[in-house]
C-alpha cells in the first residue's frame, strides 16, 4: 500500500544501527507510527549460526583503534539483543 496507510518493516541487526535508526524516527512520529522496526538479523537458514558481530559500512572512522572490516571498511558491531529471523 501506498501513502498514508503504506507501512514498512525495517530489519537493523546490529545495536548500533537498530539505536540510530530509533533515533531517526523519534524525529518523525508522524512517519515512525507506520514503521515496524525489528532488531533482527535475517537468514536463509533456522539452523544458520548468528556471529557475535557483523561489520558496518559506517561509522568509517577508527578513532577508537578498533580493527575495521577489509572489505566494508567499518568497524564490527555486536548483535547483542537481535532476533534470528528466516524465510
Amino acid at each position: 500500500m501506498e501513502g498514508p496507510s503504506g507501512r514498512v518493516c525495517s530489519f537493523e541487526p546490529t545495536d548500533c544501527a537498530f539505536g540510530k535508526q530509533g533515533r531517526n524516527l523519534s524525529l518523525n512520529p508522524e512517519f515512525s507510527r507506520r514503521v515496524n522496526a525489528l532488531q533482527a538479523m535475517l537468514v536463509g537458514r533456522s539452523t544458520q549460526e548468528m556471529p557475535e558481530a557483523i561489520p558496518s559500512s559506517w561509522p568509517l572512522d577508527n578513532e577508537s583503534g578498533t580493527e575495521l572490516d577489509t572489505i566494508h571498511v567499518g568497524r564490527f558491531n555486536t548483535l547483542e539483543g537481535a532476533q534470528r529471523k528466516t524465510r
